[in-house]
């Protein structure tokens, strides 16, 4: 497996190529991964005027509460005026 990652500070975009073989000699099988970075306080805007209300944020890597910024976050939100447990 091979992998190549690009970043691209002015644009904010990480992009990832991953590259396969399954068996010695055949093509290669690829995937792209184009990603934007958006800073934690983007992001809470967003979800705001979206009408999302957050209710956590973790680290990526650990789940763990995150208090700080690690590279990468999962944002646990909720729609504004949905009871917990409710879908839309």
């Amino acid at each position: 497996m091979e992998q190549r990652v690009r970043w691209d500070p002015q644009r904010k975009t990480l992009t990832i190529l991953v590259l396969q073989r399954f068996l010695r000699g055949s093509p290669p099988t690829g995937e792209l991964h184009c990603e934007r970075a958006y800073s934690p306080r983007q992001v809470g805007r967003g979800l705001h005027e979206a009408g999302f209300v957050i209710r956590a944020v973790r680290d990526a890597m650990t789940l763990a509460p995150t208090y700080t910024c690690p590279p990468r976050i999962i944002v646990v939100a909720q729609k504004r005026g949905l009871p917990s447990g409710k879908r839309e």
